[in-house]
């Protein structure tokens, strides 16, 4: 199963020159909690950018070119171009909503035709950000969830 996890500004971008957008301890929060215990995959320049870390029970996977993309099982997390390659095998994703327009250079792929929001949180502020967690189920499963 593939998920994505991702956090956009209300024009759908996500970056800035390798760099993550927003600064939010409760979305760090939430994407930990979210991510324990599986794969997390990366592409290799937003790798390189992530702080260090102890990744716990999660395992951290590099995606280069040639990598077989139906061998992932579980939680897609950037950049731009994995998101892309991957969202039309993504079962749901887990978007922070930014109430925000950042002057980025990276976006996140149109979904909307693909996936139904099944949850949205209440808007909550954290460092100077307006922001609430959404998750999305894509069209099929959603119909298929509510039989």
């Amino acid at each position: 199963m593939i998920n994505h996890i991702v956090a956009i500004d209300k024009s759908g971008c996500i970056g800035k020159g390798g760099a993550l957008l927003f600064h939010t301890p409760k979305d760090l929060k939430f994407f930990k909690t979210i991510t324990m215990g599986n794969n997390v995959y990366f592409g290799r320049k937003t790798f390189g950018v992530l702080p260090k870390i102890n990744w716990g029970s999660r395992t951290p996977i590099v995606l280069s070119k040639g990598f077989d993309l139906s061998s992932i099982n579980g939680w897609v997390c950037g950049g731009g171009e994995i998101y892309k390659a991957t969202l039309d095998m993504a079962n749901a994703l887990y978007i922070t909503e930014v109430d925000a327009v950042a002057d980025g250079d990276v976006f996140y792929p149109k979904f909307k035709h693909l996936f139904n929001m099944q949850y949205a949180s209440e808007w909550m502020y954290d460092n100077g950000y307006k922001f609430r967690f959404t998750i999305w189920r894509k069209k099929n499963d959603y119909i298929h969830a509510m039989q």
